[in-house]
């Protein structure tokens, strides 16, 4: 009975405010804003305190997502779990915290490298586990990391950015966080946010980043933008060499125990070897490019309404014109056939993306969904390893 008076005078006087879920979203939204004006590749959320609030903002600003999870040894004041009591662990973390040093218990360091990446924890006071993370992050190639919590106190370490600050409560010699978050096991939301927990659990799940890769011939468009496209400039441009070409085209026909990769390799540096690439592009832009567009499919059309900017054309087809037909999608970039040049004429391929060689420049990166839009189920076959749906256009 004293006991139970006691708590309640030092609650009363702490001042401490137990927050639910809702204020979790609204403090999330707001951190969202100020981050929205940020170059970001990457949000790392620090398990637990931060994992809900990295959903959320994850979702906000429309970034890729991972997780990071550090810990301390459980921790004990003369034999008490104090985590159980809000009094003791706010006594013992100003104590004891400097010298129980955090430590990373797990995480996926793929797709780091180069990355700029938000660090999102509830709240800090000391920053060791923010630092610890931020150091082992930028260690480990991340190009730079920014941190952010929900809540700071005007005494302990300070983000780069956050939702809300505040002071905290002092009695006697110590200070109390005047905050407690519903995933605290004294808060008397915990049992709301165990429950809530598997929403944002499948959430994250089913809101992984999709990043979409589209083919082009027969997928985007009913021309071939390699054959068509050359022929076409040959014919216009050079009789004798298109009439050669299309000779050595039925002649390669007849080899078909030689790999089609291979045959198709032959012709195209026959066609494209020795011509200077500003008199494609014009050939491009005079004609070829309204030609494309006249032979839309359906998805073509529709994609071409859509917001493309995480969007990738990922084609066999040759740079010229692949690389020009992306910018009237806005795609946010190009894969396709590359060439050799000197004085601005080509020489020959220099990487060649046709089939399944594509796997080659296609690189996986966690917490993101792969979806592949062609028109080939045979010869890019082995693209069903990283994809995680390959959609064939009829």
């Amino acid at each position: 009975m004293i006991m139970e008076k006691i708590k309640k005078y030092l609650r009363k006087k702490a001042d401490i405010k137990s927050i639910d879920m809702n204020e979790i979203k609204q403090y999330s939204k707001i951190l969202s804003s100020k981050l929205i004006t940020q170059d970001i590749d990457l949000i790392i959320g620090l398990k637990t305190g931060g994992y809900i609030p990295s959903i959320l903002i994850s979702k906000k600003l429309n970034k890729p997502l991972k997780f990071i999870n550090i810990g301390r040894d459980k921790k004990r004041f003369f034999g008490i779990e104090v985590e159980k009591n809000i009094f003791l662990n706010n006594i013992y973390m100003q104590l004891f915290r400097k010298s129980q040093k955090p430590n990373i218990r797990s995480f996926n360091d793929d797709g780091i490298e180069g990355k700029r990446i938000l660090l999102i924890d509830d709240d800090a006071l000391s920053g060791l586990t923010l630092e610890l993370a931020k150091d082992f992050l930028i260690k480990k190639g991340a190009k730079t990391v920014i941190t952010a919590c929900l809540i700071i106190y005007d005494d302990s370490y300070q983000s780069d950015f956050y939702a809300y600050k505040t002071k905290r409560s002092k009695i006697l010699f110590f200070s109390f966080n005047k905050m407690k978050f519903p995933w605290a096991k004294t808060s008397k939301y915990y049992n709301n946010y165990l429950k809530e927990f598997n929403k944002y659990e499948v959430s994250y799940q089913n809101n992984k980043l999709e990043r979409n890769y589209y083919d082009l011939d027969y997928t985007l468009s009913n021309t071939n933008s390699t054959f068509d496209f050359i022929f076409g400039y040959l014919k216009l441009n050079k009789k004798v060499r298109y009439y050669y070409n299309q000779f050595l085209k039925k002649v390669l026909s007849l080899f078909f125990f030689i790999p089609f990769r291979i045959r198709r390799k032959i012709l195209i540096n026959s066609q494209f070897k020795g011509l200077k690439k500003i008199d494609l592009l014009d050939y491009y832009n005079s004609t070829y490019k309204n030609l494309f567009l006249n032979n839309l499919t359906k998805l073509g059309n529709k994609i071409l309404k859509k917001n493309n900017s995480k969007s990738i054309l990922l084609t066999g087809c040759t740079e010229i014109p692949a690389t020009e037909i992306s910018k009237i999608f806005k795609f946010k970039k190009v894969i396709s056939t590359t060439f050799n040049y000197k004085n601005g004429k080509i020489l020959s391929i220099k990487d060649d993306t046709y089939g399944n060689l594509k796997l080659n420049f296609v690189k996986k990166e966690k917490d993101i969904k792969y979806r592949y839009y062609n028109d080939d189920s045979f010869s890019e076959d082995k693209l069903k390893n990283v994809m995680d749906e390959i959609i064939i256009v009829k």
